[in-house]
């Protein structure tokens, strides 16, 4: 059983750094019980609302007018701090959770934009999917059913793929 497990530890150092073979060591097995209890939190932090959504705003040039926002998740875990996206997000996607973390992005975001409407019509909030959302048959449906809910225009509610998305499958 150790033997096996040390294996899928190989195993998945290689396919994470694109390699054919990886030898098992200590520290791979730390960092894989270490992603555990990430996942772990990850799940509580959805279900407790430990997520911040932060806006970016998108300006343009010539004016200096907002025209809209780009939505950031981050992560202030009440014993680890600060976790940077860099650091779950891509974790997120390899584990299959990913899904979970862009629903509550949508949510906050179509929250915020719901309370916007009778200021701010015609700002925007983008909200980056993963190529693991758009293979999800049930995804456009989820996404519509927000915007009904919230009587949004759709053109406010942007999706963005993201950079490692794109390149994870070029054609």
């Amino acid at each position: 059983a150790t033997l096996i497990r040390n294996a899928e530890v190989a195993l998945y150092a290689a396919k994470e750094h694109s390699e054919t073979s990886a030898w098992y060591s200590d520290a791979q097995e730390a960092s894989r019980l270490g992603h555990l209890s990430l996942l772990s939190d990850l799940r509580s932090a959805i279900q407790n609302n430990e997520l911040q959504m932060w806006l970016q705003p998108k300006i343009h040039l010539h004016d200096l007018r907002c025209y809209g926002f780009e939505a950031l998740v981050r992560w202030q875990h009440p014993q680890r701090g600060f976790i940077s996206p860099i650091e779950f997000i891509p974790f997120a996607e390899r584990a299959g959770y990913i899904s979970h973390v862009t629903n509550w992005m949508l949510q906050q975001a179509a929250q915020t934009l719901a309370s916007w409407q009778s200021r701010y019509p015609h700002l925007s909030i983008a909200v980056n999917v993963s190529t693991n959302d758009l293979r999800d048959q049930q995804f456009p449906e989820r996404v519509r059913q927000l915007i009904q809910q919230y009587q949004l225009r759709p053109e406010n509610l942007q999706l963005e793929l993201t950079e490692s998305g794109i390149m994870e499958n070029p054609d």
